[in-house]
């Protein structure tokens, strides 16, 4: 038993080892700035600095004369637009940002980019969070920042899902894939879907929102409180802490609807 341990061990740490090693290779090809230095590039006019997360989390906090391209719309892309209309020069330099070091979608803009034949793009990994430790100033809507969402831990969506009318609105992305399943019977709209379709869920009912790790899942209660809807609250850590606490998943195709 002690040597099935020490094998498990010796494998999950090799594996770790890999992910960093891997993550730093992605840092070298990656050029990284600090919230100072993207402040002092703005005076640029030239440069155009990249909110990559959804309109909807874009609308609630960002950085000042940042614009708005959430990662979803770079799929396939050849070139970026500003406002889905006007082309970005390939020479003009981009800085893009999300929310910090556990944030995924700034970085793979940035890489996006360069693949698309960007020649000056700079990856901001401190993203929102360094920005408030600078204390530089921020567009925020107040209104729907302050909205208080509960956080539901995962026994007590356990047992409020058992409510027959209660219904799991997951907006995880699309591309997700860091769990093997959802929540029984869950209805799906990625948040990036969200603005644009939110009418489609039912009005009548109350709703609990999960995503991966309870990072959009905030944005996502606080948009739909403000259009009235009845939300319960979101997961407390999201799937994967559902999945940690022994709660059951079940398969992606045959266990969930799409708005």
């Amino acid at each position: 038993m002690s040597r099935i341990f020490y094998i498990s061990t010796f494998v999950i740490l090799v594996i770790i080892a890999n992910l960093f090693k891997l993550y730093a290779q992605e840092r070298k090809v990656l050029t990284l700035v600090t919230a100072p230095e993207v402040k002092d590039m703005m005076k640029n006019d030239r440069v155009v600095l990249i909110n990559s997360l959804t309109q909807i989390e874009y609308s609630i906090q960002h950085i000042p004369d940042s614009i708005n391209i959430p990662l979803s719309e770079m799929k396939n892309a050849k070139e970026l637009l500003i406002n889905k209309k006007y082309s970005i020069d390939k020479n003009r330099p981009l800085v893009f940002y999300c929310m910090g070091k556990s944030c995924l979608y700034s970085r793979i803009a940035s890489q996006a980019a360069i693949a698309m034949g960007y020649k000056k793009v700079y990856w901001f990994e401190g993203g929102i969070p360094e920005w408030y430790r600078f204390n530089f100033p921020m567009l925020i809507n107040q209104p729907l920042k302050s909205i208080r969402v509960k956080k539901l831990s995962p026994s007590k969506v356990a047992k409020l899902i058992k409510k027959e009318n209660v219904m799991v609105l997951d907006v995880r992305p699309t591309w997700w894939n860091t769990s093997k399943g959802m929540i029984k019977n869950t209805h799906f709209m990625p948040l990036v879907k969200l603005a644009d379709h939110y009418a489609e869920i039912p009005f009548d009912r109350p709703i609990i929102i999960s995503d991966g790790l309870m990072k959009q899942s905030p944005s996502a209660a606080r948009f739909l409180i403000d259009k009235g809807f009845n939300i319960l609250g979101v997961l407390k850590g999201g799937i994967m802490r559902w999945e940690k606490e022994g709660y059951p998943l079940y398969d992606k195709s045959n266990n969930h609807s799409s708005f």
